[in-house]
């Protein structure tokens, strides 16, 4: 007999998405990052070496977010005028939402999480430049990070999770706040879990978690 997965157990919930690996290209940015004597030329290198991401990055600091007067055409350009930080982060992130699901329920979709998260996080970004908040690109990645747990959830836990968002729908009510009713941990929990299985900056898991 199947034994019932335990909901509440937020360790055996994730042990339960079977979660892939990161993409070599992120992983050589992370590995980059333990030296603080990296710059620019050597972050360029994997990300040039990834068509799918260098074109997301290209992307994203052409966008109306930054505001350049002129086109960014590459990647040396867009680490030195954006910074080694954000662009690095970016690139986290784009890896592993590119390893989630993306299943559809009602209003849930991917791509709206996925520029909600952005969002979110260039404001993050924008509010702790402005207060002189120390470290603020770590901001940015807790901020574009926070939700990528929810469709790994969703197709873990389909059933409780649709419910969820119909309740959030019908109800009004934060997202996290039924999570925490219904599981007693909610998706920034589970995704700082995931930050930590993936081995990113642990930073990135404390502001999650906040």
């Amino acid at each position: 007999m199947v034994r019932e997965l335990n909901i509440r157990d937020l360790d055996e919930v994730l042990a339960n998405t079977q979660l892939p690996a990161l993409p070599v290209s992120a992983m050589k940015l992370l590995e980059l990052s333990h030296d603080p004597n990296n710059g620019p030329a050597e972050y360029a290198r994997p990300i040039e070496a990834d068509a799918g991401l260098m074109g997301q990055i290209l992307r994203f600091v052409n966008s109306s977010y930054f505001g350049f007067s002129r086109e960014i055409a590459t990647i040396p350009q867009a680490l030195t005028l954006v910074g080694v930080r954000t662009i690095k982060n970016f690139a986290l992130w784009s890896a592993v939402f590119s390893l989630v699901p993306n299943p559809k329920f009602g209003p849930f979709d991917l791509k709206s999480l996925w520029m909600d998260s952005l969002r979110r996080a260039v404001f993050a970004r924008c509010l702790g430049k402005a207060l002189k908040v120390p470290n603020a690109e770590d901001l940015f990645a807790a901020a574009l990070l926070q939700d990528m747990a929810i469709p790994l959830l969703l197709k873990a836990l389909p059933q409780h999770y649709e419910q969820l968002i119909q309740r959030r729908s019908t109800e009004k009510l934060r997202l996290s706040s039924l999570e925490k009713e219904v599981f007693g941990w909610d998706h920034a929990q589970a995704a700082a879990a995931l930050c930590r299985n993936w081995r990113l900056p642990e930073e990135f898991a404390v502001l999650i978690e906040r």
